[in-house]
């Protein structure tokens, strides 16, 4: 068996390296450590960012003014006052539609069951708009259809077969309000 030599690391490294190398700490590159200072690898204004960022904050770094502070950028809006107007208007004008009974059930599930598709006609939840929804088309009630939640996108989706059997408006009068 072996004997074990009891050494610290620093007289073993001695023993084994020549005498002419000193030994020394190892060198870390300045980027290793942590700058602080003008010698800093980012500034501190780009890691404030980065961690509000990361935060899911927007903020914007204000360094000429208030000495730095950051100031509170606004969204902006994703409904206009005019548009959020308007919609009271068609939510209210919506609601009243779908509540008179004979705009109870699906026409567009009735139109496809009279050209032999096999669907079962369903209970109207939502409004399908006949010529389009452009301006002062969003509230003409006349061009209003009611629509099941499966069959709102099925005239957009087959315009030509939905345009002959009158479930979309002809495209010359699409999207413009009669006169």
């Amino acid at each position: 068996m072996a004997t074990r030599i009891a050494t610290t690391l620093a007289e073993s490294d001695s023993m084994l390296l020549p005498s002419a190398l000193p030994i020394t700490r190892p060198h870390f590159p300045p980027h290793d450590r942590e700058r602080t200072g003008p010698n800093r690898k980012t500034s501190i204004r780009d890691s404030y960012i980065r961690k509000l960022k990361k935060q899911g904050t927007r903020f914007a770094w204000n360094g000429k003014r208030e000495g730095g502070r950051e100031l509170k950028r606004k969204p902006l809006k994703k409904v206009s006052r005019a548009l959020r107007g308007r919609f009271k208007v068609y939510f209210a004008l919506t609601t009243a539609f779908l509540l008179r009974p004979e705009n109870s059930l699906c026409e567009i599930c009735k139109v496809r069951r009279e050209h032999s598709e096999n669907i079962q006609i369903n209970c109207a939840t939502e409004i399908h708009h006949h010529r389009g929804r452009l301006g002062r088309l969003l509230c003409w009630v006349p061009g209003f259809r009611p629509s099941c939640y499966g069959c709102r996108n099925w005239p957009h989706d087959n315009k030509k077969q939905a345009r002959e059997w009158g479930l979309l408006a002809p495209t010359t009068i699409y999207d413009v309000f009669p006169v």
